[in-house]
Order: structure tokens, then sequence, then C-alpha cells
């Protein structure tokens, strides 16, 4: 049993990190193209921005996964960790980043 629960602590502390560093760029991207033209942002989230987006996808469910598997180890998600786990949910809800 230990064991399972060292694997699935291992496992949600990588899906949070991988969560928040695509989170980090998605905004920075979003950030970064807010005062271009909207002919020249929607070209970037049609061509490499598709690929931000995919990312923080990935991470989402990740992170929902990791949750599972912590679940079933019989533990719980630590507090500072749950909006993380909010955020990646919500993003899945709403099929778009947060």
């Amino acid at each position: 049993m230990a064991t399972a629960q060292a694997v699935a602590s291992d496992r949600m502390r990588r899906a949070i990190l991988a969560f928040q560093a695509a989170a980090e760029f998605f905004d920075r991207a979003h950030r970064r193209h807010a005062a271009r033209p909207q002919a020249e942002t929607d070209a970037y989230w049609s061509g490499p921005g598709r690929q931000i987006e995919e990312d923080i996808q990935v991470a989402s469910v990740e992170v929902v996964e990791a949750v599972k598997t912590l679940t079933d180890a019989g533990m719980v998600v630590g507090a500072l960790d749950r909006k993380t786990v909010l955020a990646a949910r919500q993003h899945l809800a709403k099929g778009q980043a947060p």
C-alpha cells in the first residue's frame, strides 16, 4: 500500500507541476497577443498556439487522472493543490484554457 501511495503522490506532484507550467505559458501567450490585431491573433491560435492549447488539455486530463489514482490509493488532494485541480477541471468542462 505504501508503494501505491508513493506512486500516486508522485504522479499528482508531476501532474500539478505540468498543469501549472502549461497554464502559465498559455497566459503569457494570451497577454503577448492581446494587443495585436484580431487577424494576427486568430492566425497565431490557429497555428503555433494550437500546440499550447493541446498541451494544457493534456495537462488537465493528467491532473484529473492523478486525482483518481490518489483517491484510489486512499489519499486526498492537499489543500495547496485544490486550486490547481479545480482549474484543470474547469478547463476540461469549458473546453478551453483557464
